[in-house]
């Protein structure tokens, strides 16, 4: 069996019963990866077999057909064209867990708490990643990181489900000192340095953390390309995280925007009173050269990816994170 790699055209040879992942790296191919079991998302790639595409000599037809697939999971059971990320974007990050010790659980809103814990080194991981926090044997959750990669500090936003069992143990039964378990890193949308295109940060409620993280980053290496913030929130009194906010998005000298959309309440000085898509639609009319990420509930990240494709960004381009929950 072969594989073409899209859209340079080159062909390699795949083994029967072989992964997309075990192929690639046998091929010295760049690749990201890291759990290799499924569970990070970082060798997310574009798949499709050629006998679905109407011209195999057309190259817009090839790619508007191929799905996300993750490679360390997909056995190809014939010939296969395979879209990579950009060779600059290849990231290979260890699995890693270690323990951690809890330094607060602060209140920062009605039904957000931000957990704070101290490691024993820093974890390799990049901005806008996540880790699964693992509270008791039975008890575990993934939550991005919302501190950066150097740091022996980690602080993670979680929001509070009245009926959910890790939020339950985070507001009444987890204390100072304790210890919990951190494994990962997660997830796919983390932070894409090489690159100068217009740069979208867009989050819902808890999805300011994972924004932050991206957001120190941009700041601490000096980001030169245009940026545009929105961290979004239903209500007012659901709003937290100002002052942090402010103060990264003044370090940033390329800021073009940087905004609190809340949808109703009492707004404060410099708010933007709607839903976030709105303000997005108004003030952004084409994204055809940006680059996106998106975190938060999945209902906003799914309104707010569904505008940014039609404005014109390209799903290479756009990078989301939506945190799901679990009651059980």
């Amino acid at each position: 069996m072969q594989m073409t790699l899209m859209p340079d055209g080159r062909v390699l040879n795949l083994n029967p019963g072989e992964t997309l992942l075990s192929a690639l790296r046998r091929h010295d191919e760049p690749i990201s990866y890291s759990c290799q079991d499924g569970r990070c998302g970082l060798c997310r790639c574009g798949f499709a077999y050629p006998d679905l595409i109407s011209s195999v000599n057309a190259l817009s037809p090839q790619l508007e057909a191929l799905s996300d697939v993750l490679a360390c999971q997909t056995v190809p059971t014939s010939d296969c064209l395979l879209e990579l990320s950009d060779r600059t974007e290849v990231v290979v990050l260890p699995p890693q867990v270690q323990r951690a010790k809890v330094l607060a659980i602060e209140s920062v809103a009605d039904h957000v708490r931000r957990l704070r814990v101290r490691l024993g080194k820093p974890l390799i991981y990049l901005p806008g990643q996540s880790f699964e926090l693992r509270f008791a044997p039975d008890l575990t959750r993934r939550y991005s990181a919302a501190s950066l990669p150097d740091e022996l500090d980690m602080s993670f936003h979680i929001l509070i489900h009245p009926e959910g069992r890790a939020s339950e143990h985070v507001a009444k039964f987890l204390k100072v000192g304790d210890t919990i378990r951190l494994q990962g890193p997660y997830g796919s949308a983390y932070l894409r340095e090489h690159h100068s295109s217009p740069l979208l940060l867009v989050s819902s409620g808890t999805g300011l953390g994972a924004m932050l993280s991206l957001l120190r980053s941009l700041a601490a290496r000096g980001a030169t390309h245009a940026v545009h913030v929105y961290a979004g929130f239903g209500m007012a009194e659901e709003a937290y995280g100002r002052e942090e906010f402010e103060a990264v998005t003044q370090a940033i000298k390329s800021l073009r925007r940087g905004a609190y959309v809340i949808g109703g309440g009492a707004l404060r000085r410099g708010d933007r009173h709607g839903l976030i898509t709105d303000i997005i639609e108004a003030d952004l009319p084409d994204l055809a050269d940006w680059r996106a990420y998106v975190f938060g509930s999945p209902h906003a990240v799914d309104s707010t990816t569904r505008l940014l494709r039609r404005k014109g960004i390209a799903p290479r381009r756009l990078h989301a994170e939506p945190f799901l929950y679990s009651s059980s």
